[in-house]
């Protein structure tokens, strides 16, 4: 396993997508300086916030295919009890389903991919800033992350 976080850690790209974060955070904590209330944890939440916006459409994409999954579920059951003997027929029959209402079962899945791993770099930005890379550390304040 740590293995595993040792090869994930050396890899450009990744280091890079954190330290972009860290490099932000900071500067919105110089913003939080400068306006007379310095805080980290103004700082994150304000980053929380964009990326929130940012990964904003990805999410409705995520819940719109969800949605469509649900309303075309009874539909699909009916499939599967009808063509329980025929496994082949019912799972063509199931996608035809799919493919005509416009519902894809991997589109709610997808967008995840994409949110997960900026989710990932953002905590690990966190705990970077906490345990050794913030500018002032007397106003970072958030016991349970880092050191």
């Amino acid at each position: 396993m740590d293995l595993l976080f040792a090869t994930v850690a050396a890899f450009q790209p990744w280091k890079a997508l954190i330290n972009g974060i860290v490099a932000l955070i900071e500067w919105l904590f110089k913003l939080t300086l400068d306006i007379g209330m310095p805080s980290y944890v103004l700082a994150i939440f304000v980053m929380t916030i964009l990326i929130k916006l940012l990964t904003q459409p990805l999410m409705n994409k995520q819940m719109r295919s969800t949605r469509k999954i649900q309303l075309l579920a009874p539909q699909a059951e009916e499939i599967k009890k009808r063509y329980a003997t025929n496994p082949q027929k019912m799972n063509q029959l199931t996608m035809d389903l799919y493919r005509e209402n416009g519902a894809s079962p991997t589109a709610g899945c997808l967008p995840m991919l994409i949110q997960f791993p900026i989710l990932i770099a953002f905590y690990n930005a966190i705990r970077t800033l906490a345990t050794n890379g913030a500018a002032y550390p007397e106003h970072f304040s958030i016991p349970w992350i880092g050191g």
